[in-house]
């Protein structure tokens, strides 16, 4: 934008501005009927919605320009963490509707039962040649882990999203004892001690033969 302080080129590039705002104007709206009707006119992408009153004509090219581009990229990301995610699978990690704000972590219980076996044997050291077993570990670890390793957080808001407020803060305390829950409703938790830091979860299978993938293979 330091070009358009310059003013011999300022003249060229309002110009040049003025005649691409003309451009998307003309491409933005279909003509229905014979075209020769303003009220038939209908737009492709709205942009009512912005204030560029107060913008140069270069600048007005850029704001229309980044509006386009914000509205295809979060189409994206929304696909990509619907697909991710297997909300249209029995077993996918989100639940809900075509509509976003239904959306929810909701893993069924085949997918956590298969999570916390995971966990119970990701340490250095285990391996069921030698007859490691999984191993019992903390509620807090089985937290910490769904964050490191699949980025899922359970027990509070994400930082730096804007999700600060005391409603946030509840919805995650809320989400945190729904999935208490349904472990407990799974028998993979007991919470025998008030001190969260020391509840354990148990993995189902305990014997190092029934998590070992090559044993289904023989």
């Amino acid at each position: 934008m330091t070009l358009s302080d310059d003013p011999v080129l300022q003249v060229h590039m309002d110009a040049l501005a003025g005649h691409d705002l003309s451009r998307i104007n003309e491409a933005n709206a279909s003509p229905n009927g014979d075209g020769e009707d303003e009220d038939l006119q209908v737009p492709i992408h709205d942009f009512d919605h912005l204030d560029t009153r107060d913008l140069s004509l270069h600048e007005q090219i850029v704001e229309l320009l980044y509006d386009t581009q914000v509205t295809k990229t979060r189409e994206g990301i929304l696909r990509w963490v619907s697909s991710v995610g297997g909300s249209k699978s029995k077993y996918g990690l989100i639940n809900g509707r075509a509509d976003r704000r239904s959306w929810a972590y909701a893993p069924p219980n085949d997918l956590l039962t298969v999570l916390i076996q995971l966990r119970a044997i990701d340490y250095k050291g285990w391996s069921p040649a030698r007859g490691a077993n999984p191993e019992p570990f903390s509620v807090p670890e089985f937290l910490e882990w769904l964050e490191d390793r699949f980025g899922i957080i359970v027990d509070r808001p994400p930082a730096g999203l804007g999700f600060d407020g005391p409603e946030h803060m509840a919805a995650a305390r809320d989400n945190l004892r729904a999935m208490l829950r349904r472990l407990r409703q799974m028998g993979v938790f007991e919470d025998q001690s008030d001190d969260f830091s020391v509840q354990t979860l148990t993995p189902p299978y305990m014997e190092p033969a029934s998590t070992d993938p090559s044993a289904h293979l023989a």
